[in-house]
């Protein structure tokens, strides 16, 4: 559809003026950033998603042509958006500015309320209390608990769980920016920056046949960028010692193997013969777990937790079948429980 009416008289009759950061374009190609007011031109219907960052109480005028002169119908979005189409004669839209934490569906809006938390004079007491050591605990029981949502298959669960694990990462990065040290697009840069420089196979000329190649050019690279300057630099680098113990000793013995050590399978002398009764002996034998693990592609920390899963579920059936004969753990004997136990078996194997 035809505009019709110059940009100039369009602002006069909304009362804006054209200056510096103000957004003009036409509908069908201009997506607005709502940190900025805007005037659409409307030369085409309104697709929802344009107006998708806005909160749905924001308040636009709509410029209205009619018997030659123009004219504004105030609404809000949600208004705007219920109708499904425009008043008659509409020929722009005027979007004011919307304030950062407000944003919807983007995140400049999340990192706007996460600012807003630990704004000295207006923020919230809790949050300006926390550094990034104080969120540590935070930020792993997060993970773990995005972990339980990939576990049980659950995308809503997994959506939230996520959204909570980024409101870390952002709260990390805005205590660093209020520092002094770098800020979340600092971050954002820093992994883009990373992404393309060890995918030479996709944003350069080099290849890769197959996924085993990805990984070797993956670690060939992180080589370089480690031993860069630094003669003494280590495969091992860079694995953290915050890891869970099984999950840092499949990362250990991961790397020494891409760097073709491979040491024998056997256990450490005298960790088989008797049972293992000092602690030296059991993380030998747990070391030799991951190593073995590691070599068949089993990630051991996973298969710990399902181990644990299973164990749970066949004790709560065993407690619930207990209680079905009003029998108490304590009155059985050892011997009748282990039955018990083997029954529960077919239902949770």
């Amino acid at each position: 559809m035809s505009i019709g009416v110059s940009v100039e008289a369009l602002a006069e009759a909304a009362g804006i003026a054209l200056r510096e950061g103000l957004q003009v374009g036409a509908i069908s190609v201009l997506a607005p950033d709502p940190a900025h007011p805007a005037l659409l031109l409307i030369d085409a219907p309104i697709a929802p998603s344009r107006l998708r960052r806005y909160p749905l109480d924001t308040e636009v005028q709509v410029i209205v042509e009619k018997n030659g002169s123009l004219r504004t119908e105030t609404l809000d979005i949600q208004a705007l958006l219920a109708a499904a189409s425009l008043p008659p004669h509409a020929r722009a839209l005027v979007l004011p500015r919307v304030a950062p934490e407000a944003v919807r569906h983007d995140l400049a809006g999340l990192r706007g309320v996460i600012a807003r938390l630990r704004d000295p004079e207006c923020g919230c007491p809790w949050d300006l209390d926390q550094d990034h050591r104080s969120l540590r605990p935070h930020l792993l029981e997060e993970t773990y608990e995005v972990l339980q949502a990939l576990d049980r298959d659950d995308p809503r669960a997994l959506r939230e769980e996520l959204g909570d694990l980024m409101m870390q990462v952002f709260l990390h990065a805005q205590i660093a920016e209020g520092d002094g040290q770098f800020d979340i697009d600092d971050v954002a840069e820093g992994i883009r920056a990373k992404l393309i420089r060890r995918h030479p196979h996709v944003f350069g000329a080099a290849q890769a046949a197959d996924a085993n190649a990805v990984v070797e050019n993956w670690d060939r690279l992180k080589a370089e960028e480690r031993t860069a300057g630094n003669a003494e630099a280590s495969a091992l680098d860079g694995v953290p010692q915050a890891q869970p113990a099984l999950a840092r000793a499949q990362s250990l013995v991961g790397r020494a193997a891409r760097q073709g050590f491979a040491p024998s399978d056997d256990p450490p002398s005298g960790v088989m013969a008797t049972p293992p009764n000092d602690a030296a002996s059991w993380g030998d034998l747990l070391f030799l777990l991951a190593r073995l693990a590691q070599r068949e592609g089993i990630q051991l920390e996973d298969a710990l937790r399902e181990a644990a899963d299973r164990f749970e579920a066949r004790f709560r059936a065993l407690e619930a079948a207990l209680r079905t004969e009003g029998v108490a753990p304590s009155e059985l004997t050892a011997a009748e429980l282990a039955e018990r136990w083997t029954r529960t078996a077919c239902a949770h194997p």
